[in-house]
């Protein structure tokens, strides 16, 4: 009976460390300039794979708070793949908390900037999405002549959910399809520039 009760205490320590454990941010750590647009990995390290996390970050050293994801699982690594905003800033930092909201951020600040590949004369004002929010179609319309570019629509997770290729003219048309309602970001590259990354809402009826 006594083996069995030690067996269950440190069963029960075992899980509780497990759910509770205290991430500890690794990247981004400060001092990195990171490009609106871009693709970067936020990592950690304390915690369990699969533990729930909650990621946010800061252009304004927490003076402003956004919240990436409440409730993220990755089983395969400590890690989230983040669709950099374009909301310049020079004290940014990333946060990652447990269900406890015991967690670290940033040791020190990283920048956010906008591209620096775009040509001057195609800003992310000389194109607008229109409606937004929308059902089941969104048009984007740039004043520019678009040349063999490239739209992509990333989720709140930072995963790419849809893609189209190819693009001439002036006009896109983006259909919902299967997207289910909620928040994305969009993404529209040309020759390798990113010349716009605005948010994107699907609401259902």
């Amino acid at each position: 009976m006594k083996t069995k009760f030690c067996t269950l205490i440190a069963t029960v320590s075992l899980l509780a460390s497990v759910s509770y454990a205290q991430p500890v941010v690794t990247y981004p750590s400060g001092g990195e300039t990171l490009n609106a647009g871009s693709t970067v990995t936020i990592t950690w390290t304390g915690t369990s794979l699969n533990t729930i996390v909650g990621i946010d970050y800061t252009i304004d050293n927490w003076t402003n708070t956004t919240w990436l994801t409440t409730n993220f699982q990755n089983p395969s690594a400590n890690s989230y793949t983040w669709v950099v905003p374009n909301t310049p800033g020079t004290q940014c930092k990333v946060g990652v908390f447990n269900t406890s909201f015991q967690g670290d951020i940033s040791d020190n600040f990283f920048t956010i900037s906008t591209t620096t590949g775009v040509e001057e004369n195609f800003t992310a004002n000389d194109i607008s999405v229109y409606p937004n929010p929308f059902y089941w179609e969104t048009t984007l319309h740039s004043d520019k002549v678009l040349s063999d570019a490239t739209l992509t629509v990333y989720n709140l997770s930072g995963q790419q959910v849809r893609q189209i290729k190819y693009i001439s003219g002036h006009t896109i048309s983006l259909f919902r399809d299967n997207l289910p309602s909620g928040l994305y970001f969009v993404c529209l590259t040309e020759e390798n520039n990113t010349f716009k990354v605005d948010k994107l809402v699907i609401i259902n009826k």
